[in-house]
């Protein structure tokens, strides 16, 4: 594996899984946004791309077993195909935040444990990985780790994820200074336009790419998906 993606966002339904789907259907793209040669491939290359949604909460009960949408649309772009079970090993009934949903179930999500059930994800022949979080940088894993440790662990470039609407100014900015102060490479913010009656779009865009200091990646536009 050559390169992976931690994709983190400002508060839960911000548009994480339609981002992190979009690049992966156009990693060429991204790279030229990342500014990398990406071991001189040429850009030309079809890449192999994978996405991992480790844990999971407001899952479908099916008769395959619990399934969950963003799970289902990872595994659905990859090009690279795994079992459902190795894109979604932890997966929880309840809409609720994980550390909550796994101690209703007498059991506790670690850290340690979440990277030996990714350990198939992990170490598949890919060019690219994007592993997405669930809720936020901060989101509670136990009662004392959260995604953040996870990300710490896996060691990848960060991708945060901003809705733009009424209140992310503040999550945004908060979110950039847990994301700096980790260690890790922040690989740059991603605009999400998915509340087009949002007002002064343009002008909330600008502030944070002013107050940011990783770059802005892309704006997405508004898509009846984009959620």
């Amino acid at each position: 594996m050559n390169r992976g993606f931690f994709i983190t966002g400002t508060d839960t339904h911000v548009g994480k899984t339609f981002v992190t789907t979009q690049l992966m259907k156009n990693w060429n793209g991204f790279l030229d946004l990342c500014s990398t040669n990406s071991q001189n491939k040429s850009t030309h290359q079809t890449y192999k791309v994978l996405g991992i949604k480790p844990v999971a909460s407001g899952c479908m009960d099916t008769p395959w077993g619990l399934r969950h949408d963003d799970a289902l649309l990872l595994q659905q772009t990859a090009n690279v195909k795994l079992k459902y079970e190795h894109i979604n090993p932890f997966c929880f009934t309840p809409p609720i935040s994980p550390n909550i949903a796994a101690a209703q179930q007498i059991s506790s999500l670690r850290v340690n444990t979440i990277l030996k059930a990714c350990h198939p994800a992990l170490t598949t022949d890919c060019d690219f990985i994007f592993v997405e979080g669930c809720g936020g940088w901060l989101t509670p894993l136990n009662e004392q780790e959260t995604f953040a440790d996870l990300a710490q662990a896996l060691g990848f470039e960060i991708i945060l994820v901003v809705s733009i609407r009424l209140g992310c100014l503040n999550h945004a900015l908060l979110s950039a200074k847990q994301i700096e102060g980790s260690g890790l490479k922040f690989a740059g913010w991603i605009a999400n336009l998915d509340q087009p009656s949002t007002l002064c779009i343009q002008e909330i865009v600008d502030t944070l790419r002013i107050r940011m200091t990783a770059p802005l990646l892309g704006i997405m536009p508004f898509h009846p998906l984009n959620f």
